[in-house]
């Protein structure tokens, strides 16, 4: 299977995941992950990374994956970028 394909086959995702503050800003993490497809077996993977909060609604994260079993793949590494949008923050409370 290669990643064009995910898509296509994924029918549902499960994780357990575990989080430990460091500092102010920097958390830690590891999660077990279950891809279950439509046309093939399951994929398993442990992801493990940190996040580092920039702001209160901006992050960065820097996960790193191993596959489980043979349907998973070997590695994954990566960066992301995450923020929030509060759009309705300035009414809350009012009516």
């Amino acid at each position: 299977m290669t990643p064009s394909d995910a898509p296509h086959t994924i029918a549902i995702r499960d994780d357990i995941r575990a989080r430990a503050r460091i500092r102010r800003t920097l958390f830690l993490f590891v999660e077990f992950v279950g891809d279950y497809h439509l046309n093939s077996g399951p994929s398993y993977l442990i992801n493990s990374g940190a996040e580092f909060r920039v702001t209160p609604k901006q992050q960065i994260d820097f996960p790193l994956a191993f596959g489980l079993n043979e349907n998973a793949s070997a590695y994954i590494l990566g960066v992301g970028y995450s923020f929030r949008i509060e759009a309705c923050s300035e009414h809350r409370g009012s009516t």
